[in-house]
């Protein structure tokens, strides 16, 4: 298995790990607590970049971890487009 592909296999383990232990676990949760059960389903949504983050630091350490987050951190696009991202789910 090629470096590159190995990086995807270790994404996907890590992205489902995350995200269905944290969805199956929600409705185990005491039913009382729908804030412990929303929550739950809140941070499973977060395997995928969880995923990402912990892929970059194994392959590249810190500091390509930090130039990975600067680089996705930027915003690229005009003004237009981030505040049509932010109005049209209201408008739907």
């Amino acid at each position: 298995m090629t470096n590159g592909a190995k990086s995807v296999s270790i994404f996907f383990a890590l992205t489902f790990v995350w995200s269905w232990s944290c969805w199956l676990l929600a409705p185990a949760v005491k039913p009382e607590s729908n804030f412990a059960s929303s929550a739950l389903f809140f941070i499973g949504g977060f395997g995928p970049s969880l995923a990402a983050i912990a892929v970059v630091y194994l392959h590249g350490g810190s500091t390509d971890l930090r130039a990975w987050l600067v680089r996705c951190l930027t915003w690229r696009g005009s003004w237009g487009w981030l505040i049509l991202a932010f109005l049209s789910p209201l408008a739907v």
